[in-house]
């Protein structure tokens, strides 16, 4: 039991946030929520992930919505305080850039996507709040090859550089490399580890995703030239770390090389995005495929965001038309948009589509009930409990929320709205797709 409140009233309050914590209802602080997702999230996480994702939350975001109960943060309350984070200063007294602005903001959202997922919020308040983002930098060839050169007279720094930009390897995954992982003879390095120094330890750790964990084929002047560094360091074993530097001494190179050569800055995460990446080729983009060891297509970010916009005009639910109408002029839309880009990858981008496309289904089949009496007589035809079907139909309004999930989606199922004639865009690029 806890002990040492001052005056009752604030006893009291320990015990109802006690007691809301333990129900896991939404109408806990978003400070005592945070408790709860560090106990579900933390032990998932590696060590250094987790005191980044702790000091945004503590230093960012409790001193603003500590206590404020979850149900009650709105999409205004997060444009409130998005303007009041553009409005600080860092140390040197400049703005905070755009994409250190996205990674808070993602992490405001990481904690609103677990309360909807596992504790039934109604809805995630960040995604209805614009914010800006801004494009990745990135270097051409051209404009490494001007760079490089101011790094001739440092090999440790050259060396670095050149891993990082030719092979694509992550900051901490250059600085876990040991002679053993590279294959001079086959011209690869394999990439199995991270090295991070965390409160003074180091700490090596397995790289960022499953995926992460990879062999890459190094251009065979690179090769060459790791080869040839590795035999001048002296006594070096086969399980010691090659590059024991800092993240702090790269980022004064860069800024050194960058001053000397009169290329843009960009962040040192960024040289592993080739330019190649940023194409845009008759609707296509590109991807570096670690497995495969080669680039693939893809339908280019651009390319998505026209056909979410035309999908979005066909499902508006103020369209005067008649559902099947709209499923005939979405089907019409799916088939062209999968059989243009089915020589791309998109299994992905399909399934997150196709769930899209039934959710903004399910908010006109809604509206078309109407009234009270027909979306519960709807309802229950489609197999709701008489309960549940008349709590959910006082929710006229509220059309997102109840098609976000709950009656609406064990009511009208994929397979209903197949029936109906959807056609499932995931299931058709299966079929068509010839990368399958």
């Amino acid at each position: 039991m806890k002990r040492g409140f001052s005056t009752k009233r604030e006893a009291q309050e320990w015990e109802n946030n006690f007691l809301l914590t333990k129900a896991s209802s939404m109408d806990m602080t978003f400070e005592d929520f945070f408790e709860v997702y560090k106990a579900d999230v933390k032990p998932k996480l590696k060590e250094n992930t987790w005191a980044s994702k702790e000091y945004i939350v503590r230093d960012k975001l409790l001193p603003y919505f500590g206590k404020v109960k979850m149900i009650d943060v709105q999409a205004r309350d997060i444009i409130k305080w998005q303007n009041m984070m553009r409005s600080l200063k860092d140390s040197a007294g400049n703005p905070y850039a755009v994409t250190y602005l996205k990674t808070i903001q993602s992490q405001l959202s990481c904690i609103f996507n677990h309360a909807v997922r596992f504790y039934d919020l109604p809805a995630n308040p960040v995604r209805k709040a614009e914010s800006q983002v801004e494009e990745m930098l990135f270097w051409t060839k051209e404009e490494y090859l001007q760079f490089i050169p101011t790094m001739a007279n440092k090999p440790y720094s050259y060396m670095a550089f050149e891993m990082l930009y030719w092979c694509g390897i992550r900051l901490g995954e250059l600085r876990a490399l040991t002679p053993s992982d590279f294959d001079f003879e086959n011209k690869i390095v394999s990439i199995t580890k991270s090295y991070q120094k965390i409160k003074g330890r180091d700490v090596i750790t397995k790289p960022k995703t499953k995926k992460s964990i990879r062999v890459v084929i190094m251009p065979e002047m690179v090769a060459q030239e790791m080869e040839d560094f590795i035999n001048g360091l002296y006594g070096i074993e086969p399980d010691t770390r090659i590059f024991n530097i800092s993240k702090s001494y790269l980022h004064h190179e860069m800024d050194r090389g960058v001053k000397e050569s009169g290329v843009k800055r960009i962040r040192i995460h960024d040289l592993r995005h080739s330019d190649i990446v940023n194409i845009k080729y008759l609707g296509f983009g590109f991807y570096f495929d670690s497995r495969a060891h080669q680039y693939k297509a893809k339908p280019h970010t651009k390319s998505v965001a026209k056909f979410k916009k035309r999908m979005k005009e066909l499902t508006c639910r103020s369209w005067g038309v008649s559902n099947s109408h709209k499923v005939e002029k979405l089907n019409q839309l799916i088939r062209g948009w999968v059989n243009y880009f089915k020589i791309g990858s998109m299994r992905t981008l399909c399934k997150e589509l196709d769930s899209r496309i039934r959710f903004r289904l399910r908010m006109c089949i809604w509206k078309q009930w109407k009234t009270l009496q027909n979306r519960a007589k709807n309802l229950m035809k489609l197999g709701i409990s008489k309960k549940f079907a008349w709590s959910i139909a006082y929710y006229g309004a509220h059309i997102a929320r109840v098609c976000q999930g709950g009656a609406m989606n064990m009511a009208v199922t994929k397979g209903r709205l197949t029936q109906f004639g959807v056609v499932s865009m995931l299931d058709y690029y299966t079929e068509r797709c010839v990368v399958c």
